[in-house]
Formats: C-alpha cells, sequence, structure tokens
C-alpha cells in the first residue's frame, strides 16, 4: 500500500484534483498553467516551476476545503 507521502509531488496533485472534483483544464486555468504542462506534471514528466506549483496547491487548497467543508465552508 502507498503512503501519501511517498507519491510524487504530481501524483499527491493529481489525486487532491480528482478529490476536489476538476479537470485538468479546468485545475490549468484556475492556476494559469498551461494543461500541457499541468499533464507532464501530474505524469511525473516535468516538475512545474516553483510559482505555478505554489498557484496550483492554492487552488487545490481552496477546492479540497470547499469540497470537505461542504457549504458551511463559506459561512
Amino acid at each position: 500500500m502507498l503512503v501519501f507521502d511517498q507519491l510524487s509531488e504530481g501524483t499527491r496533485d493529481r489525486v487532491a484534483r480528482v478529490a476536489a472534483g476538476l479537470t485538468q483544464y479546468q485545475l490549468a486555468q484556475r492556476a494559469n498553467v498551461s494543461p500541457p504542462r499541468l499533464s507532464d506534471h501530474e505524469r511525473g514528466v516535468r516538475a512545474l516551476p516553483a510559482d505555478a506549483a505554489a498557484r496550483v496547491r492554492a487552488v487545490l487548497a481552496g477546492d479540497v476545503a470547499g469540497t470537505i467543508g461542504g457549504d458551511d465552508a463559506a459561512a
């Protein structure tokens, strides 16, 4: 069994994206990253620059929190 911390950065981002119910295209648009670059990142082909990775994580943190918190997250 894989432990989440042992997964690559791109794989962790993909898991978080799917948990948030986002497509690659939606995440790329929200994080201002090209969809092919995000795909490469998730597959471990090419790392994102630090600023792009930070934007992706910020979007994912907001979407995952909203998904977990439901409507109460806005209150």
